[in-house]
């Protein structure tokens, strides 16, 4: 592992910067001391590019990466402050140790043996020494299986290692231009050809991409890297059946390459082929050697594992990842939402995988453009499609396998654009075990109310088991549905205040003001609500429970009267007639905000007596999408095991206010 560089002497910029550097630079520093790595970075970051030449930024920016563990960021800025200061060993030294993390084993073995040739007497030049001389023991092995040999061969590697390093830090042009010169000296070479396939996908020039992969395998059908690739390719055009076609070929193939476990696991990846993926790691297990496989050799396996219901297994592999590259984001996310036990299935790939660079800079600009409105949203989202139809075969892939943002974006398109061919979307999603409940129970809505569901007795997978429930869509309205004059409303904020207490001559004289009421507006299931009440209060249970059956048989929409007597069977363990009560009300499709607060309170406690654990957490969730902040609801939450909400508090229905 590579260590964190000593810093040197203040040195001034050689470039011209637009921020002013002082300041900026001692805001990086006070953040670095609070151990806020990755804001400090950012700031590092823009400073870097305004003073490119000034290496007391570089030095700490690499300082933070490596506090990040991002090593491929920290080989970025190791090689730039070996460019800018040649005589610094500290650097020297860090490359190499930083080539050998990332598994550039020759660069790494060039760079250790120019510094320890430089700094014989450097700390840990013993154990340099022995790392030199065990890649050196493997230089003809790692020459052979590139079908290289001699002093020749180890100078095209070394050009190929340069290219495989600019090409993983994003330096497409220098990637491209090293690899090129590897091609002039062995026009056969094809893991440069491999590599310039990525760099014109990586440029937006996917037909050259995929013309590369082409005429790699026509010399080469079984080269795993090509196949993988290219499997890659067609997934994000949307040839779905010739992305299968290679990915069976790229199954079968026994081609020896550098990585190729790690690759055939990456394209089988792309298609979902999760058992194939665990069939590929345990293969490598058995003839390979794991303990020198990559992050993402463990962390593909971890997806494969965790997506087949193997938990303990992804777990497991994941740490190994971690193990490898402790700043590697993707095991690091997927261990996590693991823990958490959110519901998201585990994905393989970042978001930005799943596109086309042009494809992604598409969807990001319509993204912005549509953020003023759902119909500026739709108009350029549509835009965005037509420039870029494969984006739409993409979306099923995420709803599938994407990572949560991936998901999210295939959710909202397909909901906001809600084309007969989108809805179909949706309805797969909606009755698949991917994504989180929320996500799929609101799509199951709107596909029900464009008439490609039924209602009723609807299977989905939820709270980690398939159930059959109803797909019911809410609307939500706080406007006061009472208008009276001023001097009834004077009355019953009067009478109210009287009821806060609870003290029994005070009820006396609030029913009396609620009567006066009650003669102005005799047909208000309110006030008679509260002059029951104000019996209750009185003790006068009798004449309570007797109003209150008249207002549920006057007024039998009349949300708080149900709830009052469903509380008062459930008390009394008459669980049947509460149910009675209370059931007929979850069709109703219209809401007022502070009645469905009265009613899901009663109806969760229907829910426990009923041993509907599961359901009362459906319920709640949808509730706590309504009014997270209420105090009622976060009582709840913590009653109805606190672990079931971690994931999130997103309405499971689509709700209008």
């Amino acid at each position: 592992m590579a260590k964190k560089q000593k810093p040197q002497s203040s040195k001034s910029s050689k470039g011209f910067g637009t921020k002013n550097l002082a300041p900026e630079l001692q805001k990086a520093i006070g953040l670095a001391a609070r151990e806020k790595w990755a804001e400090a970075r950012d700031i590092l970051e823009r400073l870097s590019e305004d003073y490119p030449n000034n290496t007391e930024i570089l030095l700490m920016l690499s300082n933070c990466c490596y506090e990040m563990q991002d090593m491929l960021a920290f080989q970025r800025v190791s090689e730039r402050l070996v460019e800018l200061e040649p005589n610094n060993a500290d650097a020297a030294f860090a490359l190499g140790q930083t080539y050998l993390t990332n598994s550039h084993f020759l660069l790494a073995l060039q760079t250790l043996q120019s510094a320890i040739a430089r700094w014989s007497d450097y700390p840990n030049a013993e154990e340099i020494n022995e790392i030199i001389s065990k890649i050196e023991s493997q230089v003809d092995e790692l020459l052979g299986e590139a079908g290289l040999v001699g002093e020749a061969g180890f100078e095209i590697a070394i050009l190929h290692e340069r290219g495989q390093a600019a090409l993983e830090v994003g330096d497409y042009a220098r990637a491209r231009q090293l690899e090129e010169q590897v091609l002039e000296r062995k026009p056969d070479f094809v893991a440069a050809s491999n590599n310039l396939s990525l760099i014109e996908f990586l440029q937006d020039n996917l037909e050259g991409a995929i013309a590369v992969c082409t005429q790699v395998l026509e010399t080469q059908p079984n080269n795993i890297h090509a196949l993988s690739n290219l499997v890659r390719y067609y997934c994000l055009i949307g040839k779905l059946d010739e992305a299968q076609q290679i990915g069976d070929r790229l199954k079968a193939s026994q081609a020896s390459a550098w990585d190729a476990w790690t690759k055939k696991m990456e394209g089988l990846s792309f298609l979902g082929d999760d058992q194939s993926v665990v069939e590929v790691f345990q293969q490598a297990e058995k003839e390979g050697d794991p303990e020198i496989a990559s992050a993402m050799f463990f962390h593909l396996a971890g997806v494969a594992f965790a997506r087949l219901g193997q938990s303990s297994e992804a777990r497991k592999h994941w740490k190994k990842a971690l193990e490898v590259s402790p700043g590697f984001e993707l095991a690091r996310s997927n261990l996590d939402n693991l823990n958490r036990m959110t519901g998201e299935p585990a994905w393989a790939f970042p978001f930005s995988h799943w596109f086309t660079p042009i494809a992604l800079k598409a969807v990001e600009k319509a993204m912005r453009s549509g953020q003023s409105s759902e119909k500026a949203f739709q108009k350029s989202m549509q835009i965005c499609l037509q420039d870029h139809p494969e984006i739409k075969a993409v979306i099923p892939i995420l709803f599938d396998r994407g990572n949560p943002a991936g998901r999210h974006l295939a959710f909202v398109i397909a909901s906001n654009l809600a084309t007969p061919e989108f809805l179909e979307m949706l309805k797969d999603f909606a009755l698949s075990q991917q994504g989180s409940d929320s996500m799929r129970h609101e799509a199951a809505i709107q596909v029900a109310e464009a008439g490609l569901l039924p209602t009723e007795n609807v299977r989905m997978w939820l709270q980690g088991e398939w159930r059959e429930i109803s797909l019911i869509s809410y609307e939500f309205y706080d406007e006061s549905p009472y208008k009276r004059s001023k001097k009834a409303n004077d009355l019953m904020r009067s009478a109210l205040n009287k009821l806060r207490f609870g003290d029994k001559a005070e009820a006396e004289e609030a029913e009396q003001l609620l009567r006066q009421v009650l003669e102005l507006y005799p047909d208000s299931p309110d006030v008679l609500n509260n002059i029951a009440a104000s019996y209750d209060i009185q003790e006068r249970t009798e004449d309570m429970l007797a109003l209150i059956q008249e207002i549920i048989d006057r007024f039998p929409n009349y949300v708080p009267a149900r709830a009052s007597m469903a509380q008062y069977h459930l008390h009394n363990k008459n669980i049947e007639a509460a149910d009675t009560l209370l059931k007929p009300m979850i069709s109703r499709k219209r809401w007022h905000i502070d009645d469905f607060a009265t009613f899901s309170n009663s109806y969760l406690q229907l829910l426990l007596a009923q041993k509907e654990t599961k359901a009362a957490q459906l319920w709640l969730n949808l509730w706590a999408g309504v009014e997270p902040d209420r105090i009622d609801v976060q009582q709840w939450q913590r009653r109805l095991a606190p672990s079931s909400f971690l994931d999130d508090l997103d309405p499971v229905t689509r709700l209008k206010r």
